[in-house]
């Protein structure tokens, strides 16, 4: 538990993460930050956050691609907020509700996957992570943009056509979070 100054609490979060994502040093562990709490009634929500954050790390370390974006040495900083999504999942929704959708949502991406050992649900996971950025996601993959430019328009086919500026966005985005919970 950190106690933060009451005015600019979430500017004092972030310059809290940036200090521990860069402390220095042959440190192998794994800390997880949770979300600001309100108050002491709120430590313990943020704390299950916390935790609730750390077993999405583990879920998404289980998927032998996603190994290199989540890495299991060195010093590693889990920001409850970036799971935020998994969270609610995990919550609120039962395990075949969440099922159910992800197949709604990413059916014919999950079968080609498993028909042709590819990567395609990871591609556009990294793809939705970073906000559609063709570029960034080619670096974080280790493609050439060429080639991310294929697997995207594979994915678009898959998907029923190129989701930006409508409202499948938000769902494949969704359903990419969820898949691989249990």
């Amino acid at each position: 538990m950190i106690g933060l100054p009451c005015a600019d609490t979430a500017s004092e979060r972030r310059q809290l993460l940036e200090s521990l994502q860069g402390l220095e040093g042959d440190h192998d562990a794994v800390i997880a930050v949770g979300p600001l709490a309100d108050g002491v009634a709120d430590a313990a929500w943020s704390l299950a956050e916390a935790r609730r954050a750390l077993e999405v790390r583990q879920i998404r370390r289980r998927n032998a691609s996603a190994r290199r974006r989540y890495p299991a040495r060195g010093l590693v900083v889990v920001d409850a907020q970036d799971a935020a999504v998994e969270s609610l999942a995990l919550t609120s929704l039962d395990a075949s509700a969440r099922e159910a959708f992800v197949n709604r949502q990413l059916r014919a991406v999950l079968e080609h996957d498993a028909q042709r050992q590819s990567q395609l649900l990871e591609t556009l996971q990294v793809w939705l992570d970073s906000g559609c950025n063709t570029a960034q996601s080619a670096r974080e993959l280790h493609l050439e943009r060429q080639s991310m430019h294929h697997r995207l328009q594979r994915i678009f086919e898959l998907c029923g056509g190129d989701p930006r500026g409508t409202g499948r966005l938000a769902a494949l985005h969704l359903a990419s979070r969820m898949a691989g919970l249990p």
